[in-house]
């Protein structure tokens, strides 16, 4: 069976070990949305790009974030707080 781009996306997040994701599911992102049902990956569902950025960079503090972004619009709005989560 082959596999799509989502569940290829979804299976190297987990693999990579990610807990939680927060995100604002709509367009371009939107078939992720299906194979993340079957995940074990807890989605946290925010109101705002910019708010998902925030949260994850509270989240990452004791925790490694893996920011999933759009390039549109979303990328604008959360990368300040996501380059911010980073621990470089």
């Amino acid at each position: 069976m082959q596999m799509t781009g989502a569940q290829a996306l979804i299976k190297s997040l987990e693999m990579e070990g990610t807990e939680v994701m927060f995100g604002l599911p709509g367009g371009a992102i939107l078939p992720v949305y299906d194979p993340l049902l079957e995940s074990s990956i807890r989605h946290i569902l925010v109101r705002h790009e910019q708010g998902a950025g925030h949260m994850a960079e509270g989240y990452a503090h004791g925790h490694v974030p893996r920011p999933l972004l759009v390039a549109d619009q979303d990328v604008a709005d959360a990368r300040p707080p996501a380059g911010r989560a980073w621990p470089w």
